[in-house]
């Protein structure tokens, strides 16, 4: 997994596209995430491309002197309201939490006890509905520039499942958005878990082999080729 350095890296993600689901004006005004772990990148990114928030990477004990020249140049910009994702042992301490409230943030965090059970937590507050989703295994990196893709492309959430079986917090979260339809990007996942979201009257569909990648995204145009 990719490591950061001593300094974090600054993202922006821009609209290119915007997906069937239409954004409301958005809650948060920059978004904060440990920068090595992927994963939760890849979550973020779907909800920061809808609302059109910045990114802040960060390592996951303090804030940088970079990044924090970053967030007080956005507070004088007039932004007010951070978002962490991830928890305080396994993402982003309480201290950076602190500083970032001391620069006069307001500071909202997501979190849950594990990966899946954090992306269900950003579908169900931040998306509230959305009769898609995107489901990967969380365990096979290889996946998530594609699925953040085609997630960014749709404005639709990311949530994860395990090869065999589904967790209960990535259950709950489809339930609670009321999706109807998910698309399965990636390898290792098994018809266990395709047959239990059926079961459920979600409707099913494989990135790669019921839908054509290069259909829904321009692999050239994203470095995927």
């Amino acid at each position: 997994m990719h490591k950061l350095g001593a300094s974090v890296i600054f993202f922006l993600i821009f609209v290119s596209i915007l997906g069937p689901n239409v954004a409301e004006a958005s809650t948060y005004d920059v978004i904060v995430v440990r920068g090595d772990i992927l994963i939760d990148y890849t979550v973020a990114q779907a909800y920061s491309q809808k609302e059109k928030i910045p990114i802040l990477l960060t390592d996951p004990k303090t804030l940088s002197g970079f990044s924090k020249r970053e967030l007080m140049g956005f507070y004088d910009e007039g932004a007010r309201k951070v978002l962490i994702i991830g928890g305080t042992t396994d993402a982003i301490s309480e201290s950076i939490e602190l500083e970032i409230t001391n620069i006069g943030y307001e500071v909202t965090r997501i979190w849950d006890w594990d990966r899946a059970g954090t992306a269900a937590r950003v579908a169900i507050d931040l998306w509230k509905s959305s009769r898609e989703s995107v489901i990967l295994n969380g365990n096979i990196e290889e996946s998530y520039l594609i699925a953040s893709k085609f997630a960014m492309r749709r404005g639709i959430p990311i949530l994860i499942t395990n090869e065999n079986e589904i967790p209960p917090s990535t259950i709950e979260a489809l339930n609670m958005i009321n999706a109807r339809k998910v698309y399965v990007v990636g390898p290792m996942i098994s018809e266990n878990v395709v047959k239990s979201l059926t079961s459920k009257g979600i409707a099913v569909e494989r990135l790669g082999k019921d839908i054509n990648i290069s259909d829904v995204i321009d692999l050239e145009e994203e470095g995927l080729n």
